[in-house]
């Protein structure tokens, strides 16, 4: 009688059919099935089980769900903690059965009540100081500018940041299955080669090029799932940078968007970015190698709140916040560097992790990002993201750099400044390829400003970029490194990597290449300020030449290893070159030329036409092979009698 008189007075708002496979729609009609002829019958919310289950299963589900709804969250929201408490369950198909409930509605939002809890004072001081320390966090690019004094000063992130032209390599939604991996190597076989044979064919091929090439200001959209690939330095996490401080800026009071912002009027990269007022989370995956993966995607959250120093009240209001929110579309979930997970089967499984949290947070929009090393392993994990390959950068997004770096460094003297720096990096040869990259790009620009000219030869550019990463280095903490310390090492390293034909090297490896040069060079006393162990930690964390590739190798006792690299190839081809002038690496006396002569010995040399902007054709011998920039770096420092 009570619930006859329940239903004769109230009409349902919420139906759930617990039985096995009320959910599964018709195979032929969409609107045909149980759950959704309910649905018709204008009952706002009916949760369904669309496959078998069995009755425990269906229980702990409807608990939970019903527990969320008593606390006023919307309808998705208790439906996700029913899945969680699914699989989060002792049943053997739990991971199966976590996907098992579906829902179908009609209401607005999720939402079965009216009365939503407003953000109490206390909460929104803690919403807008988190959305404050995004803003600054997120305000610098990584590579701070030295002045003409040599101190470091921070770049702004929105006077310089660049909406990338990325390369849509994978797009299961449109039939495209390209790998990023094959797709990264041909960008980077692009960038290592400086010789431009022949000029037309390269000016269409860059045309083509850019055709094919998007924006993330034009893939990011609600429930967008996008994974960003590239080589270091290639502006990844600058980019996503970018995003956070954007999106909290949007969110601050008027008075405190004001205080963190650097950009006066509206720019062409932020006018094209997605009006919507999402919440960004950011997690940075090398701070996550200890976290827990069982409590979901909100307890990785708290996790990395927790490593950023929030108190415990902080962190538990603004998860409950947050978590609200995902369901609803209204976070923007940003993960840097899954290649910084050096243990592929850890990368792995963080991988299919991201890929179930996708699945459970249907609207809100992700981008993750990786190095092209080692993402093959975990690009079918995500194949139902789209993979983006950072492509190289165009004249467009030189010139808009120069013209925003010129501002930054002296509005009085921009026009000056461009026209200089626009010259070098757009259509000098052999510099214009080079800053086909951002970070190489920013160096660049740092040394026109700095020594007011660009050397005319590319090993020069190399050796001051080297000079310069050191110099800021030293701004650092802890011991710094020196450049009698830094070289010897490094081009020894390059020379036996290129013998062996390697990009990267497991670490043990490194370690024994490190003190080879240090057993045939007793006498310079700068090898030996730190420990083998010291010294590849200090390149890696404070100078950036080297760096983990992102991936994880056995050694000989069948213990994991990181794998190390040179950050961009070109830089282990230039010490390689510097290797070979100063006989490092193979230490039995032998001549530069005979040693050259056995680098090139089996491979064409042959003289061609080059045409050079600027200065009309001439004649460049040309080679092949995995020698070729190591020769042509190396021939440029010789004299005449080839020393």
């Amino acid at each position: 009688d009570y619930f006859s008189e329940m239903f004769n007075q109230h009409r349902p708002s919420v139906v759930m059919l617990q039985a096995c496979e009320g959910g599964t729609l018709s195979a032929s009609q969409a609107f045909v099935g149980v759950a959704s002829s309910i649905v018709e019958q204008n009952i706002p919310v009916v949760v369904a089980m669309q496959y078998e289950v069995n009755n425990s299963t269906a229980s702990r589900f409807a608990r939970r769900f019903y527990q969320q709804l008593a606390e006023d969250n919307p309808v998705d929201i208790a439906a996700q903690n029913g899945r969680r408490a699914i699989f989060n369950g002792p049943t053997q198909d739990r991971k199966r059965d976590f996907a098992t409930p579906v829902i179908f509605m009609r209401v607005k939002d999720g939402y079965l009540f009216q009365s939503q809890e407003q953000i109490n004072p206390n909460q929104q001081e803690i919403f807008i100081d988190y959305l404050s320390r995004e803003a600054i966090n997120h305000g610098s690019m990584p590579l701070p500018l030295l002045d003409s004094q040599g101190k470091p000063t921070s770049l702004p992130i929105e006077k310089l940041c660049i909406d990338l032209p990325l390369k849509l390599t994978h797009n299961p939604s449109h039939g495209i299955m390209g790998d990023v991996e094959d797709q990264g190597w041909l960008i980077r076989e692009s960038f290592t080669s400086a010789l431009l044979f022949d000029l037309a064919a390269r000016s269409q091929s860059n045309q083509e090029g850019e055709e094919q090439t998007c924006r993330l200001s034009n893939q990011l959209e609600s429930g967008a799932r996008l994974v960003v690939v590239g080589d270091p330095g290639c502006g990844k996490t600058t980019l996503l940078s970018y995003l956070a401080h954007h999106y909290a800026l949007r969110q601050l009071p008027e008075p405190l968007r004001n205080e963190f912002s650097t950009e006066q009027k509206e720019s062409a990269f932020k006018d094209t970015l997605p009006d919507k007022p999402w919440i960004t989370v950011t997690l940075v995956c090398r701070d996550l190698l200890e976290a827990k993966l069982d409590d979901g995607l909100i307890g990785l959250i708290k996790y990395q709140f927790r490593r950023r120093g929030y108190s415990d009240n902080k962190i538990q209001c603004l998860s409950d916040f947050i978590e609200q929110r995902m369901s609803r579309g209204e976070v923007l979930l940003l993960v840097d560097g899954l290649d910084e997970i050096s243990i592929e089967e850890q990368r792995r499984k963080f991988a299919q992790f991201l890929d179930r949290q996708a699945s459970m947070y249907a609207e809100m929009p992700m981008i993750l990002t990786s190095r092209v090393v080692g993402f093959r392993g975990i690009q079918r994990v995500l194949d139902s993201f789209k993979h983006l390959n950072v492509a190289p950068l165009g004249i467009d997004e030189k010139k808009q750099f120069v013209e925003a770096w010129a501002k930054l460094v002296s509005a009085q003297d921009s026009a000056l400044i461009v026209n200089q720096l626009e010259s070098e990096v757009c259509y000098r040869r052999e510099i214009a390829k080079l800053c086909e990259n951002v970070l190489l790009l920013t160096l660049i620009a740092q040394m026109l400003l700095l020594d007011k000219q660009l050397s005319r030869r590319r090993v020069d550019v190399y050796r001051r970029a080297i000079q310069l990463m050191i110099e800021r280095q030293r701004k650092g903490k802890g011991l710094p490194l020196i450049i009698n310390e830094v070289c010897p090492h490094l081009e020894h390293l390059a020379y036996r990597m290129r013998l062996d034909g390697a990009q990267h090297w497991i670490e043990t490896r490194v370690i024994e290449v490190i003190k080879d040069v240090r057993k045939h060079e007793k006498e310079v006393i700068e090898l030996q300020r730190r420990t083998p162990d010291e010294w590849l930690d200090a390149v890696i964390n404070q100078l950036g030449v080297l760096n983990i590739a992102g991936s994880s190798e056995e050694d000989e006792r069948g213990l994991e290893r990181h794998a190390i690299q040179f950050f961009h190839q070109s830089f282990q081809e230039y010490f390689a070159a510097q290797a070979l002038r100063h006989n490092r690496g193979v230490y039995d006396n032998t001549g530069i030329l005979s040693r050259l002569h056995q680098k090139v010995h089996e491979l064409d040399i042959v003289e061609r036409q080059i045409e050079s902007l600027g200065t009309g054709q001439k004649i460049e011998p040309v080679v092949a092979g995995h020698w070729q920039e190591v020769v042509r770096f190396l021939i440029s420092t010789l004299d005449q009698q080839g020393k």
